[in-house]
């Protein structure tokens, strides 16, 4: 059964890329983000996790919008509670 999830994302750095593709890497990291929870759901024992933070991912200012969404989601994924790909961000 799929429960709500709200993931906010407050700070997102993104030194060299072209703020043109701001609004493509927000959508790649949604849809990535995503179809990794429903791969695998982490937030297995449910509340509220006040503030995580991802560690920092590394890729080419020339890497496509996708490529560097789906870095992102991964990071993300990495930090929640459960996740079996915990620390293991990229």
């Amino acid at each position: 059964m799929s429960r709500p999830l709200e993931i906010v994302i407050e700070a997102l750095v993104l030194e060299g890329f072209d703020p043109a593709s701001r609004d493509a890497i927000a959508a790649s990291t949604v849809e990535a983000l995503t179809a990794l929870l429903r791969e695998q759901d982490p937030l297995l024992h449910g509340g509220d996790t006040p503030r995580l933070v991802a560690q920092p991912i590394h890729l080419s200012s020339l890497s496509n919008p996708r490529v560097v969404g789906e870095g992102i989601a991964r990071a993300v994924h990495a930090v929640l509670p459960g996740s079996s790909s915990r620390g293991a961000p990229g």
